[in-house]
């Protein structure tokens, strides 16, 4: 929708972008979709489209909240084909003990691009938390990010208030957020 409004912005004509899909992308690693009557038949066309077809680039800026809290009423929603692949990928070649990180949907989205771009040659970008770089939890996905891409450049941008409280505010990050952020670019060639 963001591309049919700026196309609109600069030409001033409204075009429908054939491309754009309404679905839970993490859903799309299952066998059956969700259906919702607010998913037309077109839509519902355009997805099954979109999963047959090669994706060679996947940029994206996924949640980052393993810990949401059940108060909000907004717990993180189960999706047992991608649970199922980050534990038997990055849990699995992980040395932690408490690896309850690896929930965070972030970490799914990196494992959902990484399968969904296959063995092509191909580019995965995502702005997430920067727990990803050092923290314990983190060193089965960055062993599989290491094995699975031929580069990567991993952007750290700091901000994490919980992790440096002399910070303390949320005008020390690029989001505003007190979670710290970087920006994460694999590539893989062939």
């Amino acid at each position: 929708m963001n591309i049919e409004h700026e196309y609109f912005e600069q030409t001033g004509k409204y075009e429908a972008f054939e491309g754009i899909c309404l679905v839970d992308t993490f859903e799309l690693a299952e066998a059956k979709q969700l259906s919702l009557a607010l998913f037309s038949t077109e839509n519902t066309k355009r997805v099954e489209r979109q999963k047959q077809s090669p994706i060679f680039v996947i940029i994206g800026n996924p949640p980052y909240n393993a810990y949401q809290s059940e108060d909000l009423n907004n717990r993180n929603r189960k999706y047992p084909t991608m649970d199922k692949r980050v534990s038997e990928t990055y849990s699995k070649d992980s040395k932690a003990t408490n690896k309850n990180a690896l929930s965070d949907p972030y970490v799914k989205a990196i494992r959902w691009a990484s399968d969904r771009i296959g063995d092509e040659e191909s580019i995965v970008a995502f702005v997430t938390n920067n727990s990803l770089i050092n923290d314990l939890a983190f060193d089965g996905v960055r062993k599989n990010l290491e094995n699975g891409f031929d580069q990567g450049y991993i952007f750290d941008l700091g901000g994490n208030v919980r992790k440096k409280p002399k910070l303390s505010e949320t005008k020390n990050n690029v989001f505003g957020i007190q979670v710290g952020v970087s920006v994460n670019i694999f590539v893989r060639k062939r």
